[in-house]
């Protein structure tokens, strides 16, 4: 994240240059003005902060504050999760309907044709697979006719990739798993990493002394921005209408 400035500016090409076939000897060759817009990002700050008595902190056990200052720092990162998700949910630019989660075929093909989609409108293919809770248990359990995971935790040969219960990471057909619980529960999303941005400068802990009280406030803060910078690059796997 840029440092100076509360909003800073991301460009973004809109029209690219053309390459064409020469017509003819002597004629002139393709050509299109590359356009690029601004697109402007407005920084936020996320931070909490907790008050402590002098007296709990020179009483209890001497790692106190250090664990005050873990869990602080664990919801900022819960807070920003929660941001960046929002932003991605509201950013997908279409969907594909899954007509049975329970069917291995219809999850597959539906992944396959949000793949295709997004060839189609950007030239690139997908890298990620966004889940929620349910939808990660869905996808999951899904067996093929011989009653085998689709996604195994053990990695067969014959799998279309690889998913466990005990990670957020895996492979279910060739992605890239984000799983979080600050997606909404029914999301998933087939998306290619590169549309999503985040911009972050985390400031971290820092502590001061309230001698009117007796108390020591502790906190945890840092700016965060994220945009979808081409909603062509995410689809949306959704239950039929």
């Amino acid at each position: 994240m840029p440092a100076g400035g509360k909003t800073f500016i991301r460009p973004k090409v809109t029209t690219r240059p053309t390459v064409a076939v020469h017509s003819a000897e002597g004629a002139a060759l393709s050509s299109t003005a590359m356009v690029i817009d601004d697109i402007v990002l407005t920084k936020a700050l996320y931070g909490g902060f907790v008050s402590v008595s002098e007296e709990s902190i020179d009483w209890a056990d001497a790692n106190l504050v250090a664990l005050y200052v873990e869990k602080l720092g664990e919801a900022y990162a819960r807070a920003t999760e929660a941001a960046v998700c929002g932003v991605l949910e509201g950013g997908v630019g279409s969907t594909e309907e899954v007509a049975d989660w329970t069917s291995a075929d219809d999850v597959l093909t539906a992944i396959f044709t949000a793949a295709t989609t997004i060839l189609g409108n950007t030239g690139d293919m997908p890298t990620h697979l966004f889940l929620g809770a349910n939808k990660f248990s869905s996808i999951a359990t899904l067996q093929t006719t011989g009653g085998d995971f689709l996604f195994p935790s053990l990695n067969p040969t014959s799998a279309f990739g690889q998913l466990s219960a005990a990670s957020r990471e895996g492979t279910p057909a060739g992605l890239r798993l984000v799983v979080s619980s600050e997606l909404d529960p029914d999301t998933a999303i087939v998306g290619t990493g590169n549309g999503l941005e985040v911009f972050e400068q985390t400031k971290g802990a820092i502590s001061v002394n309230l001698p009117s009280t007796a108390e020591v406030q502790i906190a945890w803060r840092g700016y965060m921005v994220s945009h979808v910078i081409d909603g062509n690059k995410f689809v949306g796997l959704v239950d039929p209408a």
